[in-house]
């Protein structure tokens, strides 16, 4: 790869959202976008991956997050399991999806570059308030600030819920929980509820970072590239990275490793 421009870091970006928000949409553009320059570490654990790789890369994930971080994952997977969820295996997944993004975060983290998440902290949190109580676990993690992979950058998609239930019906596969939901009326009461929750969980990770910049908001219908790429560069220069690394002039040139 080319290193004539290079990232002294590297910069992590997790695109929240409700279901149906345009997450893994936006961060593909992002992608394709900025070619060569961006990578997307949940495409191995995406839904569209046959099931059993999907798993077997999962589990292979929260083992080895599990053998780096022993304590702090006991303590968070003991808070999940205290959590509320509706019996003992979806508070597995839960705590399964927390660790398996942690390992990916963690990765990205000693790797230079942008990389952009589709499934981040905020949504591994946002699923597990869906249906229980987070309040144990972001204590936890509030009390352990800077011992856990987080992001530089948070971009929230704040679509229309209409826009949100038509989606949702539309999708061939069920990849979410809400799409189970047989009528319209409570698919958007849950929707409203779950947009209520990540709002919650947006104003707890602006507090627990204390990073100015750290949360940038999209809203409305359009899955609008251009505006996450301006967010992006702004993390980029609040960072403290080249900042023309990421610009329309650096197109197509590669990160090389430092």
């Amino acid at each position: 790869m080319s290193t004539e421009r290079r990232l002294p870091r590297s910069i992590v970006v997790e695109f929240c959202g409700l279901p149906g928000a345009g997450k893994t949409s936006l961060s593909s553009a992002v992608e394709q976008e900025w070619d060569g320059l961006v990578s997307r570490p949940t495409r191995r654990i995406a839904p569209d991956v046959l099931a059993g790789r999907r798993l077997s890369r999962k589990l292979g994930l929260v083992a080895a997050e599990a053998t780096r971080r022993p304590l702090l994952e006991a303590r968070v997977a003991h808070r999940i399991a205290r959590s509320g969820q509706p019996g003992a295996g979806e508070a597995a997944k839960r705590w399964v999806q927390w660790a398996s993004t942690q390992s990916l975060m963690g990765r990205a983290r000693r790797a230079p570059g942008v990389h952009v998440f589709d499934e981040g902290v905020l949504q591994a949190l946002w699923s597990l308030a869906l249906r229980g109580d987070p309040s144990a676990t972001l204590r936890v993690l509030r009390d352990s600030t800077g011992r856990w992979s987080a992001p530089d950058l948070v971009i929230v998609l704040d679509p229309p819920v209409d826009l949100l239930v038509r989606r949702l019906r539309d999708r061939s596969s069920e990849h979410s929980r809400l799409q189970r939901l047989a009528d319209d009326v409570g698919l958007r009461a849950e929707l409203v509820r779950g947009r209520s929750l990540l709002e919650r969980l947006v104003a707890w990770w602006e507090e627990t970072s204390r990073i100015e910049g750290s949360v940038a908001r999209i809203v409305g219908e359009r899955h609008d590239a251009a505006a996450a790429i301006v967010a992006i560069d702004a993390a980029i220069h609040r960072i403290g990275a080249e900042p023309s690394a990421f610009s329309s002039e650096g197109r197509g040139t590669s990160v090389g490793r430092s």
